[in-house]
């Protein structure tokens, strides 16, 4: 978690010697970590791909069994030298979907939203998120806000990214925090308001073929199985008050993430923003 996606051109050279990748692909392409997802697909089709892949056995070298994944925080900034525009990203490490955590983290998305200076966006994004009226509301310079949620099975990560004129990179850092803190505070009504909005998306996803596909096959990779929309509906309903609270409280004990690009000069060190959470 939080490994670079691409490979820097000195990992490169190693990649590209012999049977390193070929070694790679035969330890993880493991029948058992296998999950083939299906939408309106007829059966005979489905069985023909899965008789597709009856060949693959399990390997001989299999990869050592996954560690489990810790949040740790930092910093990295990305200067772009010909670049006026920040985008401004904090966050801090939270609960994963063995923990339960999903509904409550999703909730939280929800009651955040954001949106542009220039739409109100779709669901959870709109006027009566928390971002929209607490953050573009009072900030003419801030183009973009949004509440960011990466859930994974040990450990999630949760923020607020945005996006201003570099000129504005301290102040920007500044709001951020002080929406990052206000979440200790939260109404009855905004997470009505917020379970109301995540189960629109839930029914929203049914209506897209691909979104539900995705869903489908994401899901059961995290938990190893695939929630009814009753058991979704329920889920959302049960989720109180204090578990949202007691998630945040101990998000914001944790060392911050702060990832910037682009105008970067006028961001504050990282320990000047981690310190404004003690």
């Amino acid at each position: 978690m939080g490994k670079s996606l691409t490979a820097s051109p000195q990992s490169l050279e190693h990649f590209l010697e012999e049977g390193v990748l070929a070694d790679f692909r035969n330890s993880l392409f493991d029948p058992s970590k296998i999950v083939i997802a299906g939408v309106d697909i007829p059966e005979d089709v489905m069985k023909n791909v899965l008789d597709s892949l009856s060949h693959l056995q399990t390997p001989a070298n299999p990869l050592p069994p996954r560690e489990t994944a810790q949040y740790l925080g930092g910093d990295m900034k990305i200067p772009v030298r010909s670049a006026s525009s920040l985008s401004l990203f904090i966050g801090f490490g939270a609960p994963g979907v063995d923990a339960g955590a999903d509904a409550p983290l999703c909730i939280l998305n929800m009651l955040m939203g954001g949106g542009g200076a220039f739409s109100a966006g779709g669901p959870g994004k709109g006027m009566y998120s928390r971002l929209y009226r607490s953050v573009l509301n009072r900030h003419y310079w801030i183009e973009n806000v949004n509440s960011s949620l990466s859930l994974y099975k040990d450990s999630s990560v949760f923020g607020i990214q945005a996006d201003c004129d570099g000129a504005h990179g301290s102040h920007l850092a500044e709001v951020l925090v002080s929406e990052l803190k206000a979440m200790k505070t939260l109404s009855e009504a905004e997470l009505s308001r917020a379970k109301n909005l995540l189960k629109t998306n839930v029914f929203m996803n049914l209506e897209t073929r691909n979104t539900q596909l995705e869903d489908l096959g994401r899901t059961t990779l995290l938990s190893g199985s695939y929630p009814s929309e009753e058991e979704l509906l329920k889920k959302i309903d049960a989720v109180s008050m204090s578990q949202v609270q007691d998630i945040v409280s101990k998000m914001l004990t944790q060392t911050p993430t702060v990832a910037s690009i682009g105008a970067v000069e006028k961001v504050p060190p990282h320990h000047a923003i981690a310190r404004r959470f003690k």
